[in-house]
């Protein structure tokens, strides 16, 4: 054997011990290992392979990869990732694919596919696949899961238990505390369980309530609940919201309550076991139900006996209440209705304006409107609100109206007198007005020839015709008196005629009442001498002052002092005093004559009213003591008499006072 003889031998053994290592690392796997040639073709495939595959060993080899059914969508991986295989990537990885294998199983792998080429980096050679299980992994991973799983169910029915038990606290806490009467009967009507509030209904603590019957506990209800819980027990059915009235078995006081029973069953819902009861006390619902209705009665009487029309309606504007209608329609035919539909849209339009008024603002709305129904014309003052619910929503509107149609009646007729009185005012101003210009020209009428008589007597008094004889000069002497009389008579009617058509100015100032009284006793002298009167003006505190125009305070206090002279007897005093007080000063002027019965002084400022007596016959035309009272009142002030039959009369003429800082002495008239 020559040396290259030797060295073949020599390679082809190497080769031989390459292969088997190969074959034994392949068979050695626990990865599914394949060799294949550069088209796919199986060319060794170890025992894994067919293990993870589902295929008997031996029966790969030869196969090309599209060959390949089972498992399913298998061999197409395969030539997804052959063609995946791009320089400069040699190798290609599809993880946790998942296939079908023959046998119905599932198969998860990861698959790896990888081309070697030859040791010249050249055209590739062989293709190889590799084929992890993933079964384990897989198995690891839901045994975690279930352990994970296990875990957290044990944490959560830990959790569950903590809450049930929390639960069931709450539960008890509200069962105890609850606003509502609450407990439980069994089949002997026994409490079995019984919350605060209850008891304290009962009037007696819980714990004394466990094991005793319905008798015992309630004897004066029992016979009213007995039954109820009963036919409950014995039907299966609950009874709800019983009203029930009973009076307290220690305190004796009356109550009210609703009540409802319901059945508790087994949990196979035929066998009742007990009731459970749920009682609400209704005793300040009932009261004040009570209350209510006294109080809608109440307010129904005061309506009725107001004469108030009150009514409600809701947003369409349809009546839903009310009270003392108009009596053109009955309430029940009104309610339901609107007003155009009660009436002419026409006659009501004012009432419906008024209306959707106070619903569009949401205010209050006060007006008096006209309504004309059944050919009546009637006013009303009528207010409206809005009616709310308990959320602040309008709803409605509420209206009280009061029937003014007499009252408006009563304005119409009194504007239609106002206007007939103030065209009989013009009359009569007209008529006063003729009156004054009448008397005005008949003064001057009068005067004229008077002044001619008493010309022509002085003219023989001064002997101008001759001298006169004794009968002459006394007659001469009686028409001078006649003429002077005449002459105040006519003076009289003028000052009065001018009072009353407002024809006299007052010039109204502050003035010293002792300036008012100075001088008065020097004009009335020769009458006092004349009539043996003693005149007395007393003393003036200084300092009063009082608003008055003085010339016409003046001519009042001459005026009652001359009738004071008049009507004194002989020998009789006439006495003018002041005093004050706050807000007046009063001049009195007082006499000791016959006095003024009380019949007549009432009447003696009227004018051509005259009073004689046998000091003063009646003479003159009764006007002095009516101008007196005109003038007094055209200074705001106040003339009145105060006089006893038989013991005199004081007349007093009350001024305005002044302050004192305000006054300043009255000129002399």
């Amino acid at each position: 054997m020559d040396a290259s003889s030797g060295t073949t031998t020599h390679l082809e053994q190497a080769l031989r011990d390459a292969e088997s290592l190969c074959h034994t690392l392949l068979e050695l796997s626990p990865a599914g290992i394949a060799v294949a040639d550069a088209q796919g073709q199986f060319l060794r495939v170890n025992r894994r392979l067919c293990e993870i595959l589902g295929c008997e060993y031996g029966t790969l080899e030869g196969m090309r990869w599209p060959e390949l059914v089972y498992p399913v969508g298998f061999a197409t991986d395969l030539v997804q990732a052959l063609h995946a295989l791009q320089a400069p990537h040699d190798s290609a990885f599809l993880p946790e694919r998942s296939y079908r294998r023959r046998d119905g199983t599932a198969l998860w792998v990861d698959l790896r596919v990888a081309r070697v080429r030859d040791t010249g980096g050249g055209e590739p050679l062989y293709l190889v696949v590799a084929v992890e299980s993933l079964a384990a992994r897989r198995e690891a991973e839901r045994l975690r899961e279930e352990l994970r799983t296990e875990t957290a169910l044990g944490t959560a029915l830990r959790s569950i238990e903590q809450g049930t038990r929390d639960r069931l606290a709450q539960l008890r806490a509200i069962y105890k505390n609850a606003p509502v009467g609450l407990c439980y009967l069994d089949r002997e009507l026994r409490f079995v369980s019984v919350n605060e509030h209850l008891a304290r209904m009962n009037e007696a603590p819980p714990e004394a309530h466990l094991g005793r019957t319905v008798r015992e506990m309630l004897p004066t209800t029992a016979d009213v609940l007995e039954p109820l819980l009963q036919r409950v027990l014995a039907t299966g059915e609950p009874v709800l919201e019983v009203e029930l009235h009973g009076v307290g078995p220690r305190s004796g006081s009356e109550s009210y309550a609703l009540a409802s029973y319901v059945p508790v069953k087994d949990e196979a819902g035929r066998t009742t076991l007990g009731v459970n009861i749920v009682v609400q006390d209704i005793t300040q619902r009932k009261q004040a139900e009570v209350a209510l209705r006294e109080s809608e009665q109440r307010f129904r009487l005061a309506l009725a006996g107001s004469g108030v029309i009150v009514s409600a309606c809701d947003r369409e504007l349809r009546y839903t209440w009310l009270h003392n209608p108009h009596p053109a329609f009955r309430e029940v035919a009104a309610l339901g209705r609107r007003d155009d539909e009660l009436a002419p849209a026409a006659a009501v339009a004012e009432l419906v304006r008024l209306k959707q008024e106070v619903l569009t603002s949401g205010q209050g709305v006060q007006r008096e409107v006209e309504v004309a129904v059944l050919g009546r014309r009637t006013w009303y003052d009528v207010r409206a609100e809005p009616l709310r619910d308990e959320t602040g929503a309008i709803v409605g509107v509420i209206t009280a109206a009061v029937d003014l149609t007499e009252r408006r009646q009563a304005e119409e007729e009194r504007e239609r007198l106002l206007h007939a009185l103030s065209l009989e005012r013009e009359r009569l101003a007209e008529a006063n007005r003729a009156k004054l210009d009448f008397l005005a020209a008949m003064s001057h009428e009068l005067r004229t020839p008077l002044n001619a008589v008493v010309g022509y007597a002085q003219l023989l008094e001064m002997g101008i015709y001759g001298p006169l004889t004794t009968l002459q000069a006394q007659a001469l002497a009686r028409i001078d008196a006649s003429q002077q009389y005449l002459l105040r008579l006519i003076n009289d009617i003028l000052s009065f005629a001018k009072l009353e058509a407002g024809r006299v100015e007052f010039h109204l100032q502050p003035c010293e009442v002792a300036a008012l009284l100075a001088g008065l006793d020097e004009m009335l002298a020769p009458q006092a001498q004349a009539r043996g009167v003693d005149l007395q003006i007393a003393a003036v505190a200084p300092g009063w002052q009082a608003m008055a125009d003085a010339e016409r305070a003046q001519q009042v206090l001459l005026n009652l002092m001359g009738n004071a002279l008049k009507h004194s007897p002989a020998g009789g005093v006439v006495h003018v005093g002041a005093d004050a007080d706050a807000d007046w000063v009063h001049l009195r002027v007082r006499d000791h004559g016959p006095g003024i019965p009380p019949e007549k002084q009432a009447l003696i400022f009227d004018p051509f009213v005259q009073i004689s007596s046998r000091a003063a016959p009646a003479e003159g035309a009764g006007l002095g003591l009516a101008i007196s009272r005109e003038l007094a009142r055209g200074m705001d002030a106040r003339l009145g008499v105060h006089s006893e039959p038989g013991a005199g009369s004081t007349f007093t003429l009350s001024l305005p006072r002044v302050a004192g800082d305000e006054a300043r002495a009255c000129p002399q008239g």
